[in-house]
C-alpha cells in the first residue's frame, strides 16, 4: 500500500472509494495494526478530494471536520484508538453521529465498538496482505526475487514489509503482533514493532518497567500527532523499555489512563 498505487484486496479498497464520494453514514475501516488502513484513507482521500482532521480528543476532530479547507476540499473526522474510548465518549458519539460531518473510525477489531454504534456505520475490513500482494508491491520496486519470496514468506502486514524492505533486506524473523509487546520487554525484538504503543506500555506497567519511563513513553506518545517526528522518537523510546518479568497483562483490569 506504497507510492501511489494501492496493492492489496480490491474490494474493500473500492469501497473506501465509494464511501469517500458520498460519505452519508459514518465509516468503520478495521483490521490489524500495519495492514494498511491509513494509507488507504490518505491515498484515496488524496484523489477524491477529501481531508482528515485528526485530534487527540474526538469531538474536537469532529468540529473541525465540519468545514471545508481553505481550497474548498472536504474533510472527515479521522477517530483512532477507539479502543481506549470510555463508555460516556460513546454515549456522546452515539448522540451526535446524526449530525455529525463525515467520520471514519479505524479499530484493530470490531469487538470495542457498542452495538449501537455499529448499526449506523459502514463497515469495510483491510485484511493482512497476501504473499501475492506483497510480490506484486515488490516487484513495482525492483526487489529482486529471492529477496521478494523471503519478505513475501515472513511478513504479514504493509508494516512490516516496508521495514524489511529498508532496514533488515528482509533477513528479520517475523514476530506477530500480538507477540510483540513480550518480545520487546525481553529484549528480544530489535525491529520496529507493529503492534500498538499502549500495548506495550500496558504490559511494561504490569511487568516492574521503571513507572518513571512508562509515563514517559505514555506521554510521549500520547502528544506525538503534535509534532512532526516525534512519534518515531516515542516508539523508539518504547522498544528500549525492559521488563523484570513479562506476564501476560490483565487489560480488562488495568488500563493506562
Amino acid at each position: 500500500m506504497f507510492d501511489m498505487k494501492l496493492y492489496g484486496q480490491r474490494a474493500p479498497i473500492e469501497g473506501v472509494r465509494v464511501w469517500m464520494k458520498n460519505p452519508s453514514k459514518p465509516l468503520i475501516l478495521w483490521g490489524a495494526t500495519g495492514v494498511g488502513k491509513t494509507t488507504v484513507l490518505d491515498l484515496i482521500g488524496e484523489q477524491e478530494g477529501m481531508q482528515s482532521e485528526e485530534n487527540e480528543n474526538p469531538f474536537k476532530a469532529i468540529d473541525n471536520a465540519r468545514h471545508p479547507t481553505f481550497y474548498g476540499k472536504g474533510r472527515y473526522a479521522r477517530l483512532e484508538d477507539s479502543e481506549y474510548f470510555t463508555r460516556s465518549i460513546w454515549s456522546k458519539l452515539e448522540k451526535v453521529l446524526k449530525h455529525a460531518p463525515p467520520i471514519v473510525l479505524t479499530p484493530l477489531s470490531l469487538s470495542s465498538i457498542p452495538y449501537s454504534i455499529l448499526k449506523q456505520c459502514v463497515v469495510i475490513e483491510i485484511k493482512q496482505p497476501q504473499p501475492r500482494h506483497i510480490r506484486e508491491y515488490l516487484k513495482s520496486q525492483n526487489v529482486e526475487q529471492s529477496l521478494s519470496d523471503r519478505i513475501a514468506d515472513n511478513c504479514k502486514s504493509w508494516r512490516q514489509v516496508q521495514h524489511q524492505k529498508d532496514f533488515d533486506g528482509g533477513s528479520s524473523q517475523f514476530v506477530h503482533p500480538k507477540d510483540q509487546p513480550k518480545a520487546v520487554l525481553n529484549g528480544d525484538y530489535k525491529s520496529d514493532f507493529d503492534c500498538h504503543p499502549l500495548s506495550i506500555l500496558e504490559m511494561a506497567s504490569h511487568n516492574n518497567v521503571n513507572p518513571d519511563n512508562v509515563i514517559r513513553g505514555l506521554m510521549l506518545h500520547s502528544t506525538s500527532w503534535r509534532i512532526d517526528g516525534l512519534s518515531k522518537v516515542s516508539r523508539a523510546f518504547i522498544a528500549t523499555l525492559r521488563a523484570d518479568r513479562t506476564d501476560t497483562p490483565p487489560y480488562s483490569k488495568r488500563k493506562l489512563n
